[in-house]
């Protein structure tokens, strides 16, 4: 009776493992295909033809519904067939780990022995450590729609590790068997990251190498709305400059790191401003300019035919100029070097589809 409720627990711990993921694939992805496609599309579809002009040129040229071809190079992308092969891969791995389990636990339960004393012990804490923070990252990441395929992947990978890692570390520790075990299954508590810096460490302290050099802040801590996980993510898809940033595929990232699409393009925003005004652009920020956006706004005031706009415009420059302690005529060419960049001329079609939409 006890080994056959140790299969069936086994099976509900493998489903609320993969129950995120097919979530997410019934609902989430369908929400954030929209949220994206909503973020671009118009009446006229100004943006997605300056999208795929400026960003895909080679995807589809042929297909006329630009909609249709939005359509098709999001599910190429990111669509729900990119999941299938990890979580295949993470079933099964996950499975053949709950099996090898179950049978230790059944094989202890028959021979009436305590498996805390078996070695196979640390094998079990290590698996269920791994269980631990992978169902926790999948629960997480499911809540806030941002997982990803390669999430998946990740997590095939750290359930592959688990038990070389639960071994590997207690024995490096040398701790007493009771702590040994529960070391094994606090590992789990962890991200992968974390874990390998502590390897590092570890090899470094017993083969008397140096302290590696640490990385300083991330350069887009520097963007309002960007903390230190922001940056991580960011940096994980190789974004780790302002000037990569600012010039990067808007929509490809949002597909890649799940992060919402209007704070993406508020943020590419800011990162073109920032090309050209570097650490001034907190001066920028005092009077209301955060980035390409207000820019070209303010532009637009400098060329309206309202004399009002005018004036108005016209103060905001000599402000600047006075602030920032250059002549009007630098504040005017970064003004025209921002509104004429390219880059700019998506995101604010972007931004500006999304208002008429609403």
């Amino acid at each position: 009776m006890v080994i056959s409720l140790l299969w069936v627990e086994g099976i509900l711990l493998l489903i609320l493992l993969v129950a995120p993921t097919l979530s997410f694939l019934l609902i989430n992805l369908k929400q954030r295909h929209r949220e994206i496609l909503s973020g671009v599309s118009s009446k006229e579809n100004t943006a997605l033809e300056i999208y795929f002009r400026q960003f895909q040129p080679g995807f589809l040229p042929e297909e006329k519904d630009i909609n249709r071809r939005f359509d098709r190079f999001y599910k190429a992308h990111f669509g729900a067939l990119h999941f299938i092969p990890p979580l295949i891969l993470l079933i099964a791995i996950a499975g053949v780990l709950s099996y090898e389990c179950n049978y230790f636990l059944g094989q202890a339960q028959a021979k009436s022995r305590n498996i805390l004393d078996e070695p196979v012990a640390i094998f079990i804490f290590s698996v269920l450590g791994a269980y631990l923070w992978v169902v926790y990252d999948h629960i997480t990441k499911w809540w806030y729609s941002n997982l990803s395929h390669r999430d998946l992947y990740w997590a095939c990978f750290r359930f592959a590790l688990a038990v070389p890692i639960g071994y590997s570390v207690t024995r490096v520790l040398g701790e007493n068997a009771d702590i040994a075990l529960a070391i094994a299954f606090f590992l789990g508590a962890f991200p992968m990251n974390t874990l390998l810096s502590f390897f590092r460490r570890i090899v470094r302290t017993k083969l008397v190498m140096g302290e590696a050099v640490e990385a300083g802040p991330s350069e887009l801590l520097k963007l309002q709305g960007v903390d230190e996980a922001k940056a991580e993510v960011l940096t994980a898809e190789g974004i780790t400059t302002i000037c990569q940033l600012a010039y990067t595929d808007p929509i490809r990232l949002t597909i890649r790191t799940n992060l919402g699409y209007s704070y993406l393009i508020d943020c590419i925003s800011q990162a073109q401003l920032m090309l050209y005004t570097g650490d001034a652009q907190k001066t920028w920020q005092k009077i209301g300019i955060r980035g390409g956006f207000e820019v070209i706004n303010l532009q637009s005031g400098l060329e309206s035919t309202d004399k009002q706009q005018q004036k108005d415009a016209c103060d905001l420059i000599t402000h600047l100029s006075k602030a920032l302690e250059i002549p009007e005529a630098a504040v005017r060419e970064i003004i025209w070097e921002v509104c004429n960049d390219p880059y700019m001329e998506f995101i604010y079609e972007s931004w500006t589809s999304g208002e008429e939409e609403d």
